[in-house]
C-alpha cells in the first residue's frame, strides 16, 4: 500500500496478484486509495508525502579491490609400493658380539 501511494500511477491489482498492466492513467476513477492504519506510526512515507531528499546519502558502488581467486583443482594420486621383505636381522650383544640371521626362500 505505501509504494501505491508513493507511486500512484502503479496499479494495485499489479502489485498484489501480478495481474495486468504495471502503470494506470493517475486520473482515473477506480484507483482503490489508502487509508492510513494503526500500524503507520513508523511509515517511510508520511502523509505529506517521501521524506525529503535533504537527509537521503546515497554511495557509490565500487568494484572490488581484490579480483576474485581461480579455482584450484587438486589431484591425489596414490601410487602401490611393493611390500617390504626382511632380508637380514642381527641382534648386538653387551659383550661386542652378535648374531646374523636371515629368513629362508
Amino acid at each position: 500500500m505505501k509504494i501505491h501511494k508513493a507511486c500512484d500511477y502503479i496499479s494495485l491489482d499489479w502489485l498484489l496478484y501480478g495481474e495486468g498492466q504495471m502503470e494506470t492513467d493517475v486520473d482515473s476513477d477506480n484507483n482503490i486509495h489508502y487509508t492510513p492504519s494503526l500500524f503507520d506510526e513508523n511509515s517511510l512515507f508520511t502523509p505529506e508525502g517521501p521524506a525529503s531528499p535533504e537527509y537521503r546519502k546515497e554511495n557509490e558502488v565500487k568494484a572490488p579491490l581484490y579480483p576474485s581467486k581461480e579455482i584450484v583443482r587438486e589431484e591425489i594420486k596414490y601410487v602401490e609400493i611393493p611390500a617390504k621383505k626382511i632380508t637380514e636381522i642381527r641382534i648386538f650383544f653387551d659383550n661386542g658380539t652378535y648374531e646374523t640371521f636371515k629368513p629362508e626362500n
